[in-house]
């Protein structure tokens, strides 16, 4: 049944609801004052199309510091977006864990690399919310809740027009 509900409506309530969702949570656990540090890892277009709706709803509680991809016109394009926070650009997710504070990382890469980058981001102890599908395999997806356990971060799978009332 057609609800008169466009593709892009559609995505962009998709975007905003599962922003909405993970962010209150991790803002808990920040500084009062303090925004919420965010790093990106995947700029595609669903990367693109996340980190657009989160500028433009939580741009008092969210601070884009790092944008990540393999392909370096997508991290050019990441960090134009998020401009006005003059986040750093890398090709490496693991650099940027390493060298940039973050309290949360939202990963939005094809969903057979979802366990390889998101297993890392939480046991660096960052908050981690990743596009669905879970995984592709049962393996990864034991292998990720284990560490999401373990390291007893947020960890929260973005599915599509589930947040948002």
């Amino acid at each position: 049944m057609f609800t008169g509900l466009t593709r892009r409506d559609f995505v962009k309530q998709a975007a905003m609801g599962a922003s909405a969702a993970v962010i209150p949570a991790i803002a808990r656990g920040a500084q009062a004052n303090e925004r919420i540090r965010l790093g990106w890892v995947g700029m595609g277009n669903r990367g693109e199309q996340l980190l657009t709706e989160v500028i433009k709803n939580f741009i008092r509680e969210v601070r884009t510091v790092a944008v990540c991809d393999l392909l370096d016109n997508r991290v050019a394009k990441g960090v134009q977006l998020a401009g006005f926070d003059r986040p750093k650009g890398y090709a490496d997710m693991r650099i940027m864990i390493e060298q940039e504070r973050l309290d949360a990382v939202i990963v939005a890469t094809p969903p057979a690399t979802h366990a390889e980058v998101s297993i890392p981001v939480m046991q660096a102890g960052i908050h981690c919310l990743q596009e669905a599908p879970l995984e592709t395999t049962v393996e990864k997806i034991d292998s990720l809740t284990r560490v999401a356990r373990r390291a007893q971060v947020v960890f929260q799978i973005g599915a599509q027009r589930r947040y948002n009332p």
